[in-house]
């Protein structure tokens, strides 16, 4: 197969030693273009209505909210002893929202809320969820509290 053909080859070939810098540039512009096709597969997987999306349904229901609430209530209603949601998520957003793109070296970090996100509703829900689920947050005077541990990995 021509390495043009196939992008992973390609950079399998532009990855002998580099002998100028437009060769480097080269090899960079190559790893996007794996990773742009990547996320535009797995974007298209995750859009695909299919067997995979019968499968997430079957598994989570219909959400009337959207498949991130059920991606949502799935990680409060886990065993897990944290359940961490990025506020992206809360709020229903896409890929325009998110905080870096690897092997981007600017542009990263710079995604802020709007300020009318946060809304009564929205922390209504979310403090249902939290009720019902029992992850309501701990107060300062229960055990646990501010407790380091060490099988946590973040």
């Amino acid at each position: 197969m021509d390495p043009q053909d196939d992008p992973e080859a390609r950079i399998r070939a532009l990855e002998q030693p580099l002998a100028n810098a437009a060769r480097a540039t080269e090899l960079v512009l190559a790893r996007r273009a794996v990773e742009r096709t990547r996320v535009e597969e797995m974007n298209g997987y995750a859009d695909h209505r299919g067997c995979r999306w019968k499968f997430l349904l079957e598994y989570f229901g219909e959400p009337a909210d959207g498949m991130h609430w059920a991606f949502i209530r799935a990680a409060f209603g886990s065993v897990a002893r944290l359940a961490i949601v990025p506020l992206q998520d809360f709020l229903g957003l896409g890929s325009e929202a998110r905080m870096n793109t690897p092997s981007l070296s600017d542009g990263n970090w710079g995604w802020r809320f709007a300020k009318n996100a946060l809304t009564n509703g929205l922390a209504e829900k979310l403090a249902t969820l939290s009720s019902i689920s029992d992850r309501t947050p701990l107060r300062v005077d229960q055990k646990g509290y501010g407790e380091v541990r060490e099988d946590f990995a973040a």
